[in-house]
């Protein structure tokens, strides 16, 4: 009797999405197993199936974070990929600002973004579009505008009706906010006014101008790491090198909301595999997209109020920048003090801020919290933490000695220089073409050229010279007894040196231990 065949079922990229996190949960679940646990009602699944789901992981998560509505089957995009791209990203932009988007409008847009791309041929017509609201879950619906300006009794009342209901229900560890800042990363005191005068929208001096978002839980144990946003995808000073932060790039150095649904999604994904659900406050802006996910509650900030109802405004990123430009006049004094040359790339400025972001105390940031209304039950009046580094000023007053710096400006300017740069905004069809068309993923990835001449490429620093550089420095600190406490240190870096040197010797072949007869 001839064996029935077997029907080929269709599953969902959802249900795909969680026989990958099951798998990377528990890796040593067999393929059978996962064919078991997932196998519900009409769906049975074999272990070849799972084995193909696990296969193609990185095309599935990839076209999670694009956006792909997970009850979706297939991962098509259509004919023009790039193409779906760009228009998802325009419209996910325009729908953040509360603008209601038609269908001939989508249209129309199309039209034009398929021109910036370069494709010719293209038809918007009504079959493409039911295809593409189908492929994205796309609703056409009338979105209402928001006020202009909140008052403090607006604030008051959200504290009142809705921040104090969320904080009973989570606790202080499960409760977040994140926000963007901008960042010179390399500006001195003496250029503090060169760039005060300028908007930084496009001008040169905007080159060294970062995007940070920085987040941290409410009682100040969890700080989350750094998203570095920067101009150049590749910038050469990263090469071999492994970040401390994230990093994404565009040519603005702004959030989008396609940069942050991404970084989203892979923390809800860790925080699933942890089992843990939080509360994320944030604010409306444009790079903020309202979507819906598994473990991460999203909670928006009443509209206009973020100066004080944000708890990263109320001194945490200020305290971040204090940190950091601590070291970077740290370094441009040493440097001035053994007349050597003080030159600081963007991988320079990364390691910088990460270890700023290391001297932010937890009681700063709790108490950040507290001064923006999060207040919980149980809980005793925090003591005030002095921010001032006596350390900073005692830098200012170096700097000052030697370099000369304008009459007007004072290190409170420099602290502030920007605060209100723009981290966020529209990004024109162009730059959205740009940003999609894989045909310039390379011209975007490198340097251009003005860039590489602003950038004093380093040659590799060789084992050997990593090894004597290591002696050196062990031997001044032993000679003037500076080596308590950083002996295990010492001992941990002679080990991954001499590991490393080991590991790069050329292996003998058994045949070079004989003498030819």
């Amino acid at each position: 009797m001839a064996t029935p065949e077997r029907k080929r079922q269709s599953i969902s990229i959802e249900l795909k999405k969680k026989i990958i996190d099951a798998s990377e949960t528990d890796p040593k679940k067999s393929l059978a197993k996962l064919a078991e646990e997932f196998s519900i009602g009409k769906i049975t699944l074999t272990k070849s199936t799972i084995q193909a789901i696990l296969k193609d992981k990185d095309e599935i998560l990839k076209a999670i974070n694009d956006g792909v509505d997970g009850k979706r089957l297939r991962l098509t995009t259509g004919r023009y990929a790039d193409l779906e791209k760009a228009i998802l990203m325009w419209f996910r932009q325009v729908r953040s600002q509360n603008v209601a988007v038609s269908g001939s409008l989508l249209k129309e847009k199309a039209i034009k973004l398929a021109k910036e791309l370069g494709i010719e041929g293209f038809k918007a017509s009504s079959g493409w579009l039911d295809n593409f609201k189908e492929r994205h879950s796309i609703k056409f619906r009338t979105k209402q505008g928001e006020g202009a300006s909140v008052d403090l009794e607006v604030v008051e009342n959200w504290r009142q009706e809705v921040l104090r209901d969320k904080l009973m229900k989570y606790p202080a560890d499960d409760i977040f906010n994140v926000d963007e800042t901008g960042l010179f990363w390399r500006i001195m005191p003496n250029r503090t006014l060169a760039f005060k005068s300028e908007k930084c929208m496009g001008n040169k001096k905007s080159k060294e101008r970062i995007t940070i978002l920085v987040g941290a839980n409410a009682s100040g144990t969890e700080k989350l790491p750094l998203f570095v946003i920067g101009k150049s995808a590749k910038p050469r000073c990263f090469k071999n090198s492994k970040l401390p932060v994230e990093y994404a790039a565009n040519s603005k150095a702004w959030m989008t909301g396609a940069f942050f649904e991404k970084w989203l999604r892979k923390w809800d994904n860790q925080l699933k595999r942890d089992d843990r659900k939080i509360l994320l406050f944030l604010d409306n802006c444009t790079a903020h997209p309202n979507i819906k996910l598994q473990n991460i509650k999203l909670e928006f900030l009443p509209p206009n109020t973020t100066a004080i109802s944000q708890p990263m405004d109320q001194g945490i990123i200020q305290n971040l920048k204090i940190h950091y430009r601590k070291y970077l006049l740290r370094s441009r004094v040493s440097a001035i003090d053994t007349n050597t040359e003080c030159s600081i790339n963007l991988l320079d400025s990364v390691f910088l801020l990460q270890r700023a972001w290391k001297e932010v105390t937890s009681m700063t940031i709790s108490n950040c919290f507290r001064k923006a209304g999060f207040v919980f039950e149980n809980t005793t009046e925090l003591q005030v933490e002095d921010i001032e580094d006596k350390e900073l000023l005692s830098l200012w007053s170096m700097f000052q000695s030697h370099c000369e710096i304008n009459a007007d400006c004072d290190i409170s300017d420099y602290l502030s220089i920007d605060n209100e740069i723009a981290t966020s905004g529209e990004l024109s069809l162009e730059e959205i073409a740009q940003a999609c068309s894989s045909s310039k993923v390379d011209e975007a990835n490198s340097d251009s050229e003005e860039d590489v001449i602003e950038i004093n490429e380093r040659p590799p620093i060789t084992g050997p010279a990593a090894r004597q550089a290591y002696l050196q420095l062990r031997r001044y600190f032993e000679e003037n007894a500076l080596c308590e406490g950083l002996y295990s240190a010492f001992d941990q870096i002679e080990d991954l040196l001499i590991k490393d040197q080991i590991s790069k010797l050329k292996q003998p072949k058994i045949s070079d231990f004989f003498t030819p007869q």
